[in-house]
C-alpha cells in the first residue's frame, strides 16, 4: 500500500511491542488507510510524557477526500484522551502536499522546518570535481539587520 519510503520503516510486531499502536482502515475487508502512534518523536517538546506522536499516516490515492483519514485521526485521539494523553504531536514534510492540506486542518503548528531534497538522479548529470579542487568553509557573517525594526 505505501511508498518505498513507507516500506522502510520497521515491522508492525516489532512496533507494537516497542509500545506503538495502529490503526487500520477497511472498506469492504480490504485496507485502504493506516495511522500509527506512539512516544517517539522528533521534536524535544513532543517528548513530553503528556504527548502522544503521530508517526506515519497514509489513506490510498483512490480513497483520499473521503474522510478516512479524519475517522483514523478520531480513533487514535479518542485511543489517547482514554489513556491520558493530553496532547497529539504530528510531524509531517513539508514537501508532501497531501500533509500540507490535512494536518493544519486539526492541528496548530508549534514549529517548523523546511528540508531541501536533491534528487539523486541529478548527481550523474554533475561533472566530477576537479582534483586539485579544494573546498572551505565560508567564515559566519555578523547579523545584518534593519535598525529600523525593533527586537522582540
Amino acid at each position: 500500500m505505501p511508498d518505498k519510503a513507507m516500506e522502510q520503516e520497521e515491522d508492525p510486531a516489532s512496533f507494537i511491542q516497542s509500545g506503538g499502536h495502529e490503526w487500520a482502515a477497511l472498506r469492504e475487508g480490504r485496507p485502504v488507510g493506516f495511522m500509527r502512534v506512539s512516544r517517539e518523536c522528533e521534536h524535544f517538546a513532543a517528548g513530553h510524557a503528556s504527548v502522544m506522536n503521530v508517526g506515519g499516516t497514509y489513506v490510498l490515492p483512490e480513497e483520499r477526500g473521503r474522510g478516512i483519514g479524519t475517522l483514523l485521526l478520531g480513533a487514535a485521539t479518542g485511543w489517547m484522551a482514554e489513556q491520558g494523553y493530553a496532547r497529539c504531536g504530528v510531524d509531517y514534510e513539508s514537501i508532501n502536499p497531501y500533509a500540507q492540506a490535512f494536518w493544519p486542518r486539526y492541528f496548530m503548528p508549534y514549529t517548523g522546518s523546511v528540508v531541501r531534497r536533491v534528487d539523486e538522479r541529478a548527481a550523474g548529470y554533475l561533472p566530477p570535481a576537479e582534483p586539485e579542487t579544494e573546498v572551505y568553509p565560508v567564515p559566519r557573517c555578523r547579523e545584518q539587520r534593519d535598525p529600523a525594526i525593533p527586537r522582540e
